[in-house]
């Protein structure tokens, strides 16, 4: 049975990601900074950097 979360929306991206590091092949850290190029890339606005930023961070 599945637990039920305060975030699930946070939850589900947490998941997807963890999911496309691992079918990439890149390590974590390479994957997030390549995020970041990609968002940098594309002139994102600031407020799209938080969830790659926070997880990095929180990634040996």
């Amino acid at each position: 049975m599945a637990t039920r979360s305060d975030t699930p929306a946070l939850d589900t991206l947490a998941a997807m990601t963890v999911d496309s590091i691992e079918r990439c092949g890149l390590d974590g850290k390479t994957f997030m900074l390549t995020r970041l190029a990609a968002l940098a890339a594309m002139d994102a606005p600031a407020v799209f950097y938080l969830a790659p930023v926070a997880q990095s961070r929180s990634r040996p």
